[in-house]
């Protein structure tokens, strides 16, 4: 999936057992999780392991995030 930030996002990926890549094409952003926060540029990759289900895309002040998973 390719997500264009332009306001904060929250994910929630409760529903699969997979982890997440975001990878940063364009712009930066902030990725936002229960004990803390990940700035993020383009050309960055972030895993977002299985376990974490719930984080939110802050751009600064607008992002291009591609979303890896593995579909189970």
């Amino acid at each position: 999936n390719l997500i264009q930030l332009t306001k904060p996002v929250l994910t929630d990926h409760s529903a699969r057992d997979s982890f997440v890549v975001y990878i940063c094409v364009a712009g930066k952003a902030e990725i936002m999780y229960r004990d803390g926060r990940l700035p993020v540029v383009m050309g960055d990759s972030v895993l977002i392991p299985a376990e974490m289900a719930e984080c939110r895309l802050v751009p600064a002040p607008s992002a291009g995030l591609l979303e890896v998973y593995i579909e189970v």
